[in-house]
């Protein structure tokens, strides 16, 4: 199973607490059982060292019933070997966005201070900033902008009147677009090139940045990314850049889950209760103390009725 965007960190602790308790109750259980196996085994070891502990039809219950537990222990135990992965996934994700806040946190401070001394060095003031929006990475690129264009497009319902014109009966938000030229200042143009191309990556893996200039918007993504070179420079690039604003920005958290386990397999058959056939034993006999069937009976042992022959294992529950 994923861990969707959709899950909130309320959520995802939630489901590492539930699991964790889960854990735990199998456990107990896990527990109890092994006791009732000790519990079983000693009686079947006690009856093998002493001839008069169980008869044969007790002893042939208590072997039914240690199989039953044997299988109950494996089932326990592997429901609770899946809750643990569960739990663990889960508290991976709710570690993960801890150490991400932390270190927003900490890369907040870093991005905010290069801003500020960029601008202030810089002999144009009107110097752009573009980061990630999550702040997992203190990279920053600054971008000289000129024709900034602000669009907020919406889409409108209309319906005709009689003798008027068109009236709108709602309107909504959709998006917010940004478009602008700009130029990329480097050392040299190796650095340039860097810089380009960590726009591109950024545009390549839908990053979420966030926009600080002529519009400040926290959450947007590129829409497209070109240069140009319309003269011969070393330290520069011309860049035209337009960005869409996500009205509605989510967290991305990203989960390696394991592919699901098969399926318990289920219980085997009771395997019932076997007698030893001592001299005298009939199917008459056995559905007198058992109460099966004479006719079940010969289809469980197929032997004929009065010749069963002595010392063989017939069923008779």
């Amino acid at each position: 199973m994923a861990i969707t965007d959709a899950y909130s960190d309320k959520e995802i602790k939630a489901r590492a607490v539930a699991y964790k308790k889960k854990v735990q109750l199998l456990a107990t259980k896990e527990t109890t059982n092994s006791e009732q196996i000790k519990s079983l085994e000693k009686k079947l070891d006690y009856h093998d060292s002493s001839t008069a502990t169980l008869t044969e039809l007790e002893h042939a219950k208590v072997e039914a019933a240690l199989q039953e537990s044997q299988k109950l222990h494996e089932s326990l135990a592997h429901r609770k070997d899946l809750a643990k992965e569960k739990q663990q996934l889960y508290e991976n994700v709710v570690h993960t966005r801890e150490y991400e806040v932390q270190s927003g946190r900490s890369n907040s401070d870093n991005i905010h201070a290069f801003i500020e001394d960029a601008r202030k060095n810089h002999a144009n003031k009107g110097l752009t900033a573009i980061y990630r929006a999550d702040m997992s990475e203190t990279t920053v690129i600054m971008l000289v902008e000129s024709a900034p264009t602000e669009t907020v497009n919406s889409s409108n319902a209309t319906y005709p009147t009689p003798s008027a014109e068109p009236r709108i009966n709602y309107s909504v938000n959709t998006d917010k677009t940004l478009s602008a030229s700009y130029i990329l200042y480097g050392n040299g143009y190796n650095d340039i090139v860097s810089k380009y191309q960590k726009l591109l990556t950024w545009q390549m893996n839908g990053v979420q940045l966030t926009i600080d200039g002529f519009s400040y918007l926290p959450n947007v993504y590129f829409t497209s990314v070109a240069r140009s070179m319309s003269e011969p420079r070393v330290n520069s690039m011309d860049l035209a850049i337009s960005f869409t604003s996500a009205l509605h920005a989510i967290e991305r958290t990203t989960v390696t889950v394991k592919p699901p386990q098969p399926p318990t397999p289920p219980p085997a058959p009771n395997p019932g209760v076997w007698i030893t056939v001592t001299r005298g034993m009939t199917y008459w006999w056995m559905w007198t103390k058992w109460g099966t069937s004479i006719q079940q009976l010969r289809d469980w042992n197929h032997y004929p009725d009065r010749f069963i022959p002595i010392g063989v294992r017939v069923r008779v529950a």
